[in-house]
């Protein structure tokens, strides 16, 4: 009589549940991936013409030191947000500390005439900068998609992460073609305050950034399921796991490689 009971405890008894990726947390990190890189192509594209049009006497060779200040914000920026994110164990302190850097970013860009016009190209040179060190982010929600994803999601959530990069930068040179009619100066706010066909793409990614700072602090919810998974399955004796050791070549080829690409890319947009 007692074995039977066993016996029907254990048929009763539910499986545990199996984790699942969080895929609402991970399409929000793509879609904040996405607008960083609109962002950041559809400014670049008038940067040039508008700085010959705020200060004529700006050569190439400075508005070199611009377009590189971006790259050296992120580069700065990017292994601290990561040491932020695994101190914290949170992805949300970064990346709001990032978006209202690219909030204050956008709002020099857009003030750079309030300035005097020997002092333009440097503000410019500044908002590049503080519009780069936001834009390391972008490895700390790559880091969350690989970590908010099981192991059989893995691939696909940071194909996601990586992709929207890529469309974003596509897809941004073609906006400014819409705020092409407003001309220069365009309409004038307050003193040399405008929103003219080189200014317009800030004050569209200031919105954006707003609303993206909303979304972050309401619906995005973190969920590290991937972690949960794999500590899961270390802990089960009845699975025998044997990691790896860490291959640093593979690792330093990786960061070669990628170092190339964005070499060629930031050269060719200059």
């Amino acid at each position: 009589m007692l074995c039977c009971c066993k016996k029907r405890d254990l048929e009763n008894e539910i499986p545990p549940k199996e984790p699942q990726t969080h895929w609402f947390s991970i399409y929000c990190c793509a879609a904040f991936t996405f607008f960083d890189a609109v962002q950041y192509s559809m400014v670049i594209v008038s940067m040039w013409p508008y700085l010959n049009t705020i200060d004529p006497s700006a050569t190439a060779t400075f508005f070199g030191f611009i377009m590189a200040a971006f790259s050296l914000g992120q580069a700065i920026s990017s292994p601290l947000f990561g040491f932020w994110m695994n101190k914290v164990k949170s992805v949300r302190p970064p990346l709001t500390l990032s978006m209202f850097t690219m909030m204050l970013a956008n709002l020099t860009y857009v003030s750079i005439e309030l300035f005097p016009q020997k002092d333009r190209k440097y503000v410019m040179l500044l908002a590049r900068f503080a519009a780069g060190f936001a834009a390391g982010d972008v490895a700390v929600m790559r880091a969350y998609s690989a970590t908010a994803s099981v192991s059989k999601d893995r691939p696909r959530a940071v194909v996601l992460a990586s992709a929207t990069w890529t469309f974003g930068v596509t897809f941004g040179p073609a906006i400014p073609v819409i705020f092409s009619p407003l001309g220069y100066p365009g309409w004038k706010l307050v003193s040399n305050l405008h929103i003219d066909m080189y200014t317009a793409p800030a004050w569209v990614s200031l919105i954006n950034n707003i609303l993206c700072m909303i979304i972050l602090h309401t619906v995005f919810h973190e969920a590290y399921v991937g972690l949960a998974n794999d500590d899961n399955k270390s802990q089960d004796s009845s699975i025998v796991e044997t990691k790896p050791k860490l291959n640093k070549l593979a690792i330093g080829l990786c960061i070669y490689t990628r170092f190339i690409l964005l070499f060629v890319f930031t050269n060719i947009e200059t």
